[in-house]
């Protein structure tokens, strides 16, 4: 998962590997509460999010592998991006890290 505020540059990202030696092609979506929808023009293993609107949103990319006449489709995990407003920018301290 990934927190960060409003204007700061996010990607996410899935590494995958055909197995047999077919062609992979990525679709990412998001969740919603009508249901999930492909991402426009998200086929790439990245992911670029958009940071400007403060609150959660879920994704996950669907990979398919071609070979052939054959595909094999896997999701990934779901990925939760929290973006918060700028202003409440809160430094962690130094104990958040020992």
């Amino acid at each position: 998962n990934v927190v960060c505020y409003m204007g700061d540059a996010v990607s996410i990202g899935v590494d995958a590997i055909s197995v047999d030696g077919g062609t992979l092609s990525y679709q990412w979506h998001k969740v919603t509460d009508n249901g999930d929808e492909p991402v426009t023009d998200a086929n790439g293993a990245n992911l670029a999010i958009q940071t400007n609107a403060i609150g959660e949103t879920s994704y996950y990319c669907v990979i398919t592998s071609t070979k052939g006449e054959n595909s094999y489709t896997v999701k990934s995990d779901t990925v939760i991006v929290t973006v918060k407003d700028s202003n409440d920018f809160t430094p962690a301290s130094v104990e958040d890290y020992l």
